[in-house]
């Protein structure tokens, strides 16, 4: 009776043993075959390259949401552990995207406020296709300079803020990784505070 148990253990852990190895060779024979497809036919592969800069993309018109860049977001990037901090690996370029009757006002208040980075700004002016939207002809210019220069991208709204660190911790976490990074950012209606008179 022992030596029939001893028997149906044994042959039961060589079943197990062999169905554990088919089971593992049709894992790497399937992922190699759907690898070797993915390359042969998806053409936008990831890009793990490791960036040498950070395009800050800042679509601002319109003399109010220029000043809240300056007075909420600007500050928020300019943290010791935020823009500062990335500096130290990355050169940082500011893409300013603003309408024609804004560029002095937005000009006078790059040269006073961002010293330590290099700034370039453009106008709708700078754009042939006007069958699309103001915006969208800005946000399609930065997502191709970023692509043919190999850089990151960082969205600076106006009237959002980062946290001090948050923008090294997004670029040490996408970098190098062909991934990018989205975040939910709480809104205040500021039609909403004057309406009540919340101060």
């Amino acid at each position: 009776y022992m030596t029939n148990l001893c028997m149906k253990m044994y042959f039961k852990k060589v079943k197990n043993s062999l169905i554990y190895r088919c089971r593992f060779l049709y894992f790497r024979i399937t992922a190699l075959f759907w690898s070797t497809v993915s390359m042969l036919i998806v053409s936008n592969a990831r890009n793990t390259d490791v960036k040498k800069s950070l395009f800050v993309f800042v679509p601002v018109w319109g003399e109010e949401y220029i000043n809240w860049f300056f007075i909420y977001m600007l500050p928020s990037l300019m943290q010791e552990n935020n823009l500062p901090l990335v500096k130290e690996k990355k050169k940082i370029v500011f893409y300013f995207y603003t309408k024609e009757e804004n560029i002095d006002y937005l000009n006078r208040l790059i040269k006073i406020n961002i010293v330590d980075f290099e700034s370039k700004i453009y106008t709708e002016a700078n754009f042939c296709d006007h069958a699309r939207d103001m915006m969208s002809n800005y946000f399609i210019h930065i997502l191709k300079e970023g692509i043919d220069k190999k850089s990151l991208l960082l969205f600076a709204m106006p009237d959002s803020i980062f946290s001090n660190g948050s923008i090294d911790n997004m670029v040490n976490l996408s970098d190098g990784k062909g991934v990018s990074i989205a975040i939910a950012s709480p809104r205040i209606s500021i039609e909403c505070i004057k309406n009540n008179n919340i101060s």
